[in-house]
Protein backbone atom coordinates (compact mmCIF):
# COMPACT_ATOMS: atom_id res chain seq x y z
CA UNK A 1 0.00 0.00 0.00
CA UNK A 2 1.28 3.45 -0.96
CA UNK A 3 1.94 5.99 1.84
CA UNK A 4 -0.16 8.61 0.05
CA UNK A 5 -3.18 6.29 0.04
CA UNK A 6 -2.75 5.45 3.73
CA UNK A 7 -2.28 9.14 4.58
CA UNK A 8 -5.42 10.16 2.67
CA UNK A 9 -7.44 7.35 4.28
CA UNK A 10 -6.36 8.12 7.86
CA UNK A 11 -6.72 11.89 7.42
CA UNK A 12 -10.24 11.36 6.09
CA UNK A 13 -11.15 9.23 9.12
CA UNK A 14 -9.71 11.84 11.48
CA UNK A 15 -11.54 14.71 9.77
CA UNK A 16 -14.86 12.89 10.27
CA UNK A 17 -14.53 13.00 14.06
CA UNK A 18 -16.87 15.71 15.32
CA UNK A 19 -15.53 18.65 17.34
CA UNK A 20 -17.31 17.42 20.49
CA UNK A 21 -16.01 13.84 20.13
CA UNK A 22 -12.51 15.09 19.30
CA UNK A 23 -12.41 17.14 22.52
CA UNK A 24 -13.67 14.21 24.62
CA UNK A 25 -11.16 11.84 23.00
CA UNK A 26 -8.34 14.37 23.44
CA UNK A 27 -9.10 14.62 27.15
CA UNK A 28 -8.83 10.82 27.54
CA UNK A 29 -5.59 10.80 25.57
CA UNK A 30 -4.15 13.57 27.74
CA UNK A 31 -5.05 11.66 30.91
CA UNK A 32 -3.13 8.62 29.65
CA UNK A 33 -0.26 10.77 28.37
CA UNK A 34 0.21 12.40 31.77
CA UNK A 35 0.70 8.96 33.35
CA UNK A 36 3.43 8.17 30.79
CA UNK A 37 5.10 11.51 31.49
CA UNK A 38 5.49 10.90 35.22
CA UNK A 39 9.12 11.35 36.20
CA UNK A 40 10.00 13.44 33.16
CA UNK A 41 11.09 17.04 33.54
CA UNK A 42 11.72 18.48 30.08
CA UNK A 43 9.24 17.82 27.31
CA UNK A 44 9.00 18.64 23.65
CA UNK A 45 5.47 18.79 22.29
CA UNK A 46 3.75 19.73 19.06
CA UNK A 47 1.04 22.38 18.99
CA UNK A 48 -2.04 20.83 17.44
CA UNK A 49 -3.81 21.59 14.20
CA UNK A 50 -7.60 21.82 14.39
CA UNK A 51 -8.34 18.12 13.78
CA UNK A 52 -5.32 16.62 15.59
CA UNK A 53 -5.30 15.41 19.18
CA UNK A 54 -5.61 18.69 21.05
CA UNK A 55 -2.38 19.56 22.85
CA UNK A 56 -2.66 23.33 22.84
CA UNK A 57 -5.49 23.55 25.38
CA UNK A 58 -3.38 21.57 27.87
CA UNK A 59 -0.24 23.73 27.73
CA UNK A 60 -0.92 25.46 31.04
CA UNK A 61 -0.92 22.04 32.72
CA UNK A 62 2.46 21.26 31.14
CA UNK A 63 3.89 24.61 32.29
CA UNK A 64 2.79 23.86 35.86
CA UNK A 65 4.11 20.29 35.96
CA UNK A 66 7.38 20.26 34.01
CA UNK A 67 10.64 22.17 34.36
CA UNK A 68 10.64 23.10 30.70
CA UNK A 69 8.24 22.87 27.77
CA UNK A 70 9.50 23.19 24.21
CA UNK A 71 7.41 23.32 21.06
CA UNK A 72 8.28 22.48 17.48
CA UNK A 73 8.83 24.92 14.63
CA UNK A 74 9.73 24.38 10.98
CA UNK A 75 12.74 26.53 10.02
CA UNK A 76 14.48 26.19 6.65
CA UNK A 77 12.73 22.84 6.06
CA UNK A 78 14.01 21.49 9.40
CA UNK A 79 12.23 20.75 12.67
CA UNK A 80 13.57 22.62 15.70
CA UNK A 81 12.23 23.18 19.21
CA UNK A 82 12.07 26.35 21.30
CA UNK A 83 11.31 26.69 25.00
CA UNK A 84 8.17 28.54 26.01
CA UNK A 85 6.92 29.63 29.40
CA UNK A 86 3.43 30.88 28.54
CA UNK A 87 0.76 30.31 25.92
CA UNK A 88 0.71 34.10 25.44
CA UNK A 89 4.11 33.85 23.72
CA UNK A 90 2.64 31.88 20.79
CA UNK A 91 1.83 33.40 17.38
CA UNK A 92 0.37 31.79 14.20
CA UNK A 93 3.04 30.25 11.94
CA UNK A 94 3.54 27.33 9.51
CA UNK A 95 0.22 25.75 8.43
CA UNK A 96 -1.59 28.11 10.83
CA UNK A 97 -0.11 26.34 13.84
CA UNK A 98 0.75 28.49 16.84
CA UNK A 99 4.51 28.86 17.19
CA UNK A 100 6.84 30.11 19.90
CA UNK A 101 9.24 33.01 19.60
CA UNK A 102 12.51 31.75 18.15
CA UNK A 103 14.70 33.03 20.95
CA UNK A 104 15.36 30.06 23.28
CA UNK A 105 16.47 27.09 21.15
CA UNK A 106 16.18 23.66 22.77
CA UNK A 107 18.81 21.06 21.90
CA UNK A 108 17.61 17.47 21.37
CA UNK A 109 19.38 16.12 24.42
CA UNK A 110 17.71 18.72 26.64
CA UNK A 111 14.33 17.02 26.17
CA UNK A 112 13.77 13.70 27.91
CA UNK A 113 10.59 13.02 25.92
CA UNK A 114 9.19 14.28 22.62
CA UNK A 115 5.45 14.12 21.87
CA UNK A 116 4.74 13.70 18.18
CA UNK A 117 1.67 14.27 15.97
CA UNK A 118 0.37 11.21 14.12
CA UNK A 119 -1.61 10.98 10.87
CA UNK A 120 -1.76 7.17 10.91
CA UNK A 121 -0.17 4.34 12.90
CA UNK A 122 0.00 0.57 13.19
CA UNK A 123 0.47 -1.76 16.16
CA UNK A 124 4.22 -1.89 15.61
CA UNK A 125 4.28 1.85 16.40
CA UNK A 126 5.10 2.84 12.86
CA UNK A 127 3.66 6.26 12.16
CA UNK A 128 2.88 8.22 9.09
CA UNK A 129 2.95 11.99 9.17
CA UNK A 130 2.12 14.64 6.62
CA UNK A 131 4.81 13.45 4.22
CA UNK A 132 7.64 15.93 4.63
CA UNK A 133 9.76 13.78 6.97
CA UNK A 134 10.36 16.55 9.52
CA UNK A 135 9.92 14.34 12.59
CA UNK A 136 11.64 11.29 11.08
CA UNK A 137 14.78 13.32 10.34
CA UNK A 138 14.72 14.97 13.76
CA UNK A 139 14.16 11.72 15.67
CA UNK A 140 16.65 9.64 13.65
CA UNK A 141 19.37 10.12 16.29
CA UNK A 142 17.20 11.03 19.29
CA UNK A 143 17.99 8.78 22.27
CA UNK A 144 15.09 9.44 24.64
CA UNK A 145 11.38 8.56 24.78
CA UNK A 146 9.05 9.32 21.87
CA UNK A 147 5.27 9.35 22.20
CA UNK A 148 2.73 9.74 19.41
CA UNK A 149 -0.83 10.93 20.00
CA UNK A 150 -3.67 9.65 17.82
CA UNK A 151 -7.33 8.74 17.81
CA UNK A 152 -8.36 5.08 17.53
CA UNK A 153 -9.73 5.84 14.06
CA UNK A 154 -6.21 6.55 12.81
CA UNK A 155 -5.00 2.98 13.31
CA UNK A 156 -4.15 1.20 10.07
CA UNK A 157 -3.30 -2.48 9.81
CA UNK A 158 0.13 -1.83 8.24
CA UNK A 159 1.90 1.49 7.77
CA UNK A 160 4.35 1.30 4.87
CA UNK A 161 7.80 2.25 6.13
CA UNK A 162 11.42 2.33 5.07
CA UNK A 163 14.84 2.90 6.64
CA UNK A 164 14.16 6.65 7.02
CA UNK A 165 10.97 6.17 9.06
CA UNK A 166 11.27 6.20 12.85
CA UNK A 167 8.91 4.00 14.89
CA UNK A 168 7.77 5.62 18.15
CA UNK A 169 8.27 4.18 21.63
CA UNK A 170 4.60 4.71 22.49
CA UNK A 171 1.39 5.64 20.72
CA UNK A 172 -1.42 6.84 22.95
CA UNK A 173 -5.06 6.75 21.86
CA UNK A 174 -8.19 7.38 23.88
CA UNK A 175 -8.55 3.65 24.66
CA UNK A 176 -5.04 2.16 24.50
CA UNK A 177 -1.34 2.70 24.86
CA UNK A 178 0.80 0.87 22.32
CA UNK A 179 4.39 0.21 23.40
CA UNK A 180 7.20 -0.71 21.02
Amino acid sequence: MDKRVVRAHTLDKRRKITFKRRNAKSLKIMEQLLELLEGHKNIGIYLSLKDEVNTTDYLDHFFENFESVSTSVIEDEQLVFYKIKSIRELKPGYMGVLQPPTTDLTLKDEMDVIIVPVVGFDRQNNRIGYGKGFYDRYLSDYKHKTIGLAFDEQEYRHIPHDENDVALDYIVTETRIFKK
